[in-house]
């Protein structure tokens, strides 16, 4: 198998799992919400928790996901100019897996009940999968010389 191959079916399954990732962050922050508010009749705002944080998370982890996708296609259709973005776009998704833009936060409801609400990273929901697929085809299409066929 050539090396576009492997590389253009990496970054597409990784930009794939990163489109879901990032509409399951919306689903996150519906969740939230609505255990907030059916639970303990809260709001984001009496627990201290800024929605547009979750909004940032979404907007990241879909650029990377329709970046990732579109370098795949342009990989696929043999275009080597690709290679070292497919590298940048890896490194950029893999490092934001660990950039917390909210720590993990308690809220005291009652003396016998407190909600923990989850840290909010600015890519993903946490899951190193996808980032991690991009990262390995972006170091396979930047050090790996294509494999001539005599």
């Amino acid at each position: 198998m050539e090396k576009k191959y492997i590389v253009g079916i990496l970054t597409a399954i990784g930009g794939v799992g990163l489109l879901y990732e990032a509409f399951d962050v919306i689903a996150d922050m519906f969740h939230v919400e609505d255990f907030l508010l059916i639970s303990f009749n809260l709001s984001f705002s009496d627990v201290g928790l800024d929605p547009s944080l979750y909004y940032i998370n979404f907007a990241m982890t879909l650029i990377y996901g329709l970046l990732s996708i579109f370098l795949a296609i342009v990989t696929l259709l043999d275009k080597k100019n690709v290679k070292y973005l497919t590298f940048l776009i890896g490194i950029a998704s893999f490092i934001s897996i660990f950039i917390i833009i909210r720590d993990t936060q308690t809220y005291v409801i009652s003396p016998s009940t407190s909600i923990i609400l989850s840290s909010i990273r600015f890519s993903t929901t946490g899951s190193a999968i996808e980032p991690l697929l991009l990262l390995l085809a972006g170091i396979l299409a930047v050090s790996i010389k294509e494999i001539k066929q005599t």
